[in-house]
């Protein structure tokens, strides 16, 4: 059953968004960004367009260009934090709260704080990609490449081979497990 405004995304997690061809445009954009097979700026940039209050876009934006290194004040970054600042984080589920609150930490440079967001999430969904793309972000800002493997060590019991996105989550663990020379 879904309240008004919710869908779901690629995975099966709800979403809060007033438009399916924004979530269809969620959904390229978030294998797009796990994948890295193609940039997924196009398709959440349109999304953001069809739906202006859609909080998930504005996170993944606001994340993607912080992690490119622009700060918080570059109008790439600084419209989408504003948007979550100002009304995009009304009506969400808790989950998308928690991804509004650690995005919100990242753009003020408090990492430690989202990565534990994310971390938190993922305890409770983890299948939430973007959590898992975000929160591998911050521990590789921080250089903390045990704790990604940690995460994802935990995270792969939920997926299997039939989960289309599964060759990229042992893509991330196998990256982590080098980089903590395993």
């Amino acid at each position: 059953f879904l309240m008004a405004g919710q869908r779901r995304d690629c995975i099966g997690l709800l979403l809060t968004s007033s438009s399916d061809e924004a979530v269809e445009l969620f959904n390229k954009a978030l294998r797009a960004f796990v994948s890295f097979n193609e940039s997924m700026i196009p398709y959440a940039t349109k999304a953001g367009e069809l739906d202006c209050s859609f909080a998930l876009i504005h996170c993944m934006l606001a994340v993607y260009w912080l992690s490119d290194l622009q700060p918080p004040t570059d109008t790439r970054v600084a419209s989408h934090l504003e948007a979550l600042k100002n009304g995009a984080a009304q009506h969400l589920t808790e989950r998308e709260k928690a991804h509004v609150r650690a995005t919100l930490c990242y753009g003020s440079g408090d990492l430690p704080k989202a990565a534990e967001e994310w971390t938190a999430i993922l305890i409770e969904n983890p299948k939430d990609v973007l959590a898992l793309r975000f929160v591998f972000r911050a521990h590789f800002a921080l250089g903390q490449f045990d704790r990604i493997r940690d995460v994802l060590s935990g995270l792969l019991p939920w997926w299997s081979c039939h989960d289309d996105l599964y060759p990229h989550i042992l893509a991330y663990y196998a990256y982590a497990l080098e980089q903590t020379s395993q």
